[in-house]
């Protein structure tokens, strides 16, 4: 118990603020109970002795003689039987075949799309240091597939530069508004490119 105490308070140093809640709340309710376990537990047993000892459940008790002597006799058949079970079934792992049912031999397609919709989404990962111009290039070739509707990256979203007809654009803004956008930000920013706004945006 307290082991656990110790262990959740561990939370409190985590460095989102909601560590220091769960951590401080968890183990309290620990230690409440472990107060519960020495203090109020003890005292119920005592009181209710007699009615635990009428409903005591009884153990059940089965005779597993006639198992036992049939294991004895076969344990020499049962344990290679065993091995052979286990070997075989590590060797056929690597054989077990995927199938995936194609949405045109479903015969109930339309109740699933009805229920979850007939897009799908899909999230693809990768590193952190993996090449720049290689996961633009990857993003470009799943956006010319006909099948995929839209692809979303930092690349193409957050991280995507615009200019001030592109911002007009994406944010449905007029072009005079767009061009103040990026004058205010350049003046703010003592004169530099707009480097920094086309990245926030």
């Amino acid at each position: 118990m307290l082991a656990a105490i110790v262990g959740l308070l561990a939370l409190v140093f985590m460095s989102f603020k909601i560590g220091q809640d769960m951590g401080i709340v968890l183990a309290k309710g620990v230690f409440i109970s472990l107060i519960c376990i020495f203090t109020v537990l003890p005292g119920l047993v005592v009181k209710f002795d007699k009615i635990m000892t009428k409903t005591h459940k009884k153990s059940l008790n089965f005779n597993t003689d006639s198992i036992m002597k049939f294991v004895q006799k076969t344990r020499f058949i049962i344990l290679p039987l065993i091995l052979i079970v286990i070997g075989t079934s590590y060797f056929m792992k690597d054989e077990l075949v995927i199938m995936f049912v194609k949405t045109f031999d479903n015969n109930q397609q339309e109740y699933i799309e009805e229920v979850f919709g007939v897009d799908n989404q899909i999230a693809l990962l990768y590193k952190n240091d993996e090449n720049a111009s290689s996961i633009e290039s990857i993003i470009k070739w799943l956006e010319e597939q006909d099948k995929i509707n839209y692809v979303q990256d930092f690349s193409n979203t957050i991280g995507k530069k615009y200019n001030y007809k592109e911002l007009s654009s994406e944010m449905d803004i007029d072009i005079e508004q767009a061009k103040m956008m990026y004058q205010m930000y350049k003046d703010k920013d003592n004169g530099n490119n707009y480097e920094k706004l086309q990245c926030m945006i």
